[in-house]
């Protein structure tokens, strides 16, 4: 199969790596610009040990929702929600995040498609979690192996990586600051191009996660 490549450009957007997550830089909402969105650091890089099972075992457990699939336009990736888990117990690593009363780590299965035009992966830090209507949530997307071992522990196992033409699902964590009933998920697509001089704009994509 012959592959295009994709270059992302991402100008004047830094990517740190958190305990919790990798960061993501998002869009703006429109098809003009991508606006990057803090996150905030949770002691990262320090060592911490594995969590036990019990650490991640008083989640409290999976709600089913209803949620639009995502279809990007122009990369044909697809992103859809089906399940969720609030208030996902903090691990010892995230006591940065754990600190803070605004925040709640959610728990979100998805369902996603990376598109068959060009070649990129999607993966966690492909999808953020807001709270409904937000347009300034700190999120984290993604898992570090510490939380992946206790998503793991939990019955969660963690989404993986999937590259050009390739369907999967998993879990994927997120840190929600001043979460509501109902959350969105959103979809990222960065700025790019590929090697036949196509130009991918920057867009983001919500879909409303509305419990049944």
């Amino acid at each position: 199969m012959y592959r295009k490549h994709v270059t992302v450009a991402i100008t004047g957007i830094a990517i740190a790596s958190f305990a919790l997550v990798g960061c993501s830089a998002g869009g703006s909402g429109d098809d003009d610009s991508a606006a990057a969105k803090p996150s905030r650091s949770a002691a990262a890089d320090r060592a911490t040990p594995t969590p036990s099972a019990t650490e991640s075992a008083t989640a409290s457990g999976e709600v089913a929702v209803t949620s639009e699939k995502i279809v990007d336009d122009q990369m044909g990736h697809t992103a859809q929600a089906d399940r969720v888990v609030r208030d996902f117990p903090w691990t010892s690593a995230q006591s940065g995040l754990a600190d803070r009363d605004d925040n709640e780590q959610v728990l979100v299965h998805v369902t996603m498609t990376a598109g068959e035009k060009f070649y990129s992966t999607m993966d966690c830090g492909s999808i953020r979690v807001q709270a409904h209507g937000s347009t300034e949530s700190y999120t984290s997307q993604g898992t570090t192996p510490v939380i992946e071992d206790a998503m793991e522990a939990a019955g969660y196992p963690a989404f993986a990586s999937i590259d050009q033409g390739q369907s999967g699902e998993g879990w994927c964590a997120f840190s929600v600051t001043d979460p509501t009933d109902v959350l969105d998920l959103e979809y990222v697509r960065l700025a790019a191009s590929s090697n036949d001089g196509t130009q991918i704009t920057a867009k983001d994509f919500f879909s409303e996660m509305v419990p049944r």
